[in-house]
């Protein structure tokens, strides 16, 4: 039985209050970042492990508000990032039924897979675009740290958010 409509918004808060704290933490400056390693992107973490698990909380308006709020305060080629946040997180949810009933593991091999996906399509779209852009080992740091952020990220907004998944019905794809 889906969630009420109440609950469905106090659960979209939750992700607005967890959403704007991973944010404050990645641009304060001190960051969380020891020596070379990059600061991981909590944020997709928390927004592909939402639509993945209940998707109700996380409808494509809040993703792309969030998502763009976040390539505009991180300095990035705005809506980039959202694009492929938003390609992301609608493919997977196209195979959400498979990737749940293959546990946990291959969730976080999927997830992290797709993550490095998004981040070539963007290398590949600034260097066709002469736009300045990381190096490759860098990119390759930051999605090591991100993809390593994903069960970090599931495990510290268990308590806030009840990411258990929801039934699959309805859900296309499925």
């Amino acid at each position: 039985m889906p969630p009420g409509p109440v609950t469905t918004w106090l659960r979209r808060g939750a992700v607005l209050m967890v959403a704007a704290l991973f944010l404050a933490v990645a641009l304060s400056p001190a960051g969380l970042s020891a020596g070379r390693l990059p600061m991981p992107d909590p944020l997709f973490a928390l927004l592909i492990l939402c639509r993945l698990r209940r998707p109700e909380t996380v409808p494509a308006a809040l993703l792309i508000g969030l998502t763009l709020i976040s390539d505009l305060l991180r300095g990035g080629p705005l809506g980039l990032g959202t694009l492929g946040v938003l390609a992301i997180s609608e493919a997977l949810l196209y195979y959400r039924d498979r990737i749940l009933r293959s546990g946990f593991f291959v969730e976080w091999a999927v997830v992290s897979a797709a993550f490095v996906v998004q981040l070539a399509f963007q290398f590949i779209l600034l260097r066709l675009t002469f736009a300045p852009c990381p190096s490759v080992e860098a990119l390759a740091l930051y999605a090591a740290s991100t993809a390593l952020s994903y069960p970090v990220v599931l495990v510290l907004t268990r308590g806030l958010l009840p990411l258990r998944p929801t039934s699959t019905q309805g859900i296309p794809g499925t």
